[in-house]
């Protein structure tokens, strides 16, 4: 769902991108709500409903003279009623094994509040200006519970005084304080139970669910959670300069460490684009082609023209990155930046890598092919890609170390199609000068983006984020 919901559902696709810590942290507050709306139905709402129903004929008569009627719509505001009460008398709390790194757990209760009464007020056709505290009820759990009771006469429209005794009698008491009690601890386990995969896709499916100005309120939450994330990255890849550098010395040794990631990727995009002409004005016919790359004969022309441009942003990242190590052969590898690098990259073309990889391994002889025991995945097929290139540019780069000289064209390794096509006597002499070139360029446009980092900023510890947040 991800490209359907970049369009018909923005806001979610915007907070479902931070980190997977941080998702998991929104999730478990977005996920408070049914879980405990659930619990609270079944244990506390639902049996209200029989006594009304078969025992307490004496209270089953409104204010006015009616019988009570539990509707659906009722019920849904004896469970805001219940589960706001809930929130309030555990607030501050820590629930059970969840550890949160970029929000105060203590919180969690707060926030799955806020979505409650916004929810609630959105039902009544309400804004909610207010939080957990302004409610009314009590942190006191004894008293909230008289508090609850008697808020569900007034909807329930029961005047009578013994119905909060006979009820609490009858079930509530204990019922309240087992769900007290438990689901803290039986909420935690769930949520950490749960893969990565399936409770982000619940999250989704609530956070679809809920009103627009309940999604408004989260939205800032998960722009918080991300801007931590990137503060606390950048403040462990300093922490990683100050062990090896002195402030005077980091702009002279370790300057692509805090070079625009983006900046890299739109290196990325030019080369791949100039790589695709150089290939187009070859005008190397199908049938030639399959002969150089030694394809299956069947092989479907848009599976080739596919895999040959993607070709051309494999070569391009490989050659990005290995010039990159060859500028600061010591400490760009696994930085920050080339993380984000690696991630801008992935972001626009891994999907399509990994698909284009699935469709076309029954005409391409692909390396590890034979020893795979099980059918590849779109995931698998992306990562053999991402190795490979993160193979070709760090050998590549460590040759250059080492005062020999490898062929540029062994940049293409990682590519499946232009790997043949460049080896071929006909274009070697071409794709070799081509690939020295880009290099060059490459050097220069990186040495730009070096000139673009604010100094001031770096050395002084102040934020510095080579990545955009979510708006």
């Amino acid at each position: 769902m991800g490209l359907l919901d970049k369009y018909l559902n923005p806001v979610w696709d915007k907070v479902s991108q931070i980190q997977p810590q941080g998702i998991f942290e929104l999730s478990t507050i977005i996920c408070t709500h049914q879980f405990l709306r659930k619990r609270l139905n079944d244990e506390m709402v639902d049996p209200l409903d029989n006594i009304l129903l078969k025992e307490a004929k004496r209270f089953n008569k409104k204010s006015d003279g009616a019988e009570v009627l539990i509707s659906d719509k009722l019920k849904e505001l004896l469970i805001d009623e219940i589960e706001i009460g809930f929130l309030c008398s555990v607030r501050g709390k820590v629930w059970g094994k969840i550890d949160f790194k970029y929000l105060e757990l203590s919180l969690l209760p707060d926030c799955a509040g806020i979505i409650a009464l916004i929810e609630n007020n959105a039902r009544l056709g309400n804004e909610c200006t207010i939080g957990l505290a302004d409610t009314g009820y009590s942190r006191e759990r004894e008293e909230c519970r008289v508090q609850i009771i008697i808020n569900w006469m007034k909807l329930i429209k029961i005047d009578d005084p013994e119905f909060v005794n006979f009820i609490s009698m009858r079930y509530f008491d204990k019922k309240w304080r087992t769900v007290l009690k438990s689901f803290p601890e039986e909420y935690s386990e769930s949520i950490l139970r749960e893969t990565s995969e399936t409770l982000l896709a619940k999250t989704r499916k609530e956070f679809i669910a809920f009103s627009k100005p309940c999604q408004k309120f989260i939205f800032p939450i998960a722009t918080g959670i991300a801007k931590k994330i990137y503060e606390q990255n950048i403040t462990e890849q300093k922490s990683q300069v100050d062990k090896k550098l002195s402030s005077s010395d980091r702009s002279r040794n370790m300057p692509l460490c805090f070079i625009s990631a983006k900046g890299l990727q739109e290196i990325v995009n030019d080369v791949a684009n100039k790589t695709m002409i150089v290939y187009k004005d070859l005008k190397i016919d199908h049938y030639e082609l399959t002969r150089l790359t030694r394809v299956k004969k069947d092989c479907p022309v848009g599976i080739l023209v596919r895999t040959t441009l993607l070709d051309c942003y494999v070569y391009a990242y490989t050659v990005v990155l290995s010039t990159a190590v060859i500028i600061q052969p010591e400490n760009f590898f696994s930085c920050y930046v080339d993380k984000e690098f690696e991630k801008h990259f992935r972001d626009q073309y891994g999907v399509e890598i990994g698909k284009n990889g699935l469709s076309g391994e029954e005409y391409f002889q692909y390396e590890n092919n034979e020893q795979a025991t099980e059918k590849p995945t779109v995931g698998d097929h992306w990562l053999r890609v991402l190795l490979q290139m993160r193979k070709t540019a760090g050998d590549y780069s460590k040759r250059i170390s080492t005062n020999k000289k490898p062929e540029p064209i062994t940049l293409f390794d990682a590519t499946t199609v232009l790997k043949h096509v460049c080896c071929s006597p006909t274009w070697k002499n071409l794709f070799t000068k081509f690939s020295l070139e880009n290099e060059k360029e490459i050097r220069l446009k990186v040495e730009k983006l070096v000139e673009k980092i604010n100094w001031e900023k770096v050395l002084s510890r102040e934020k510095y984020v080579s990545a955009d947040l979510p708006e």
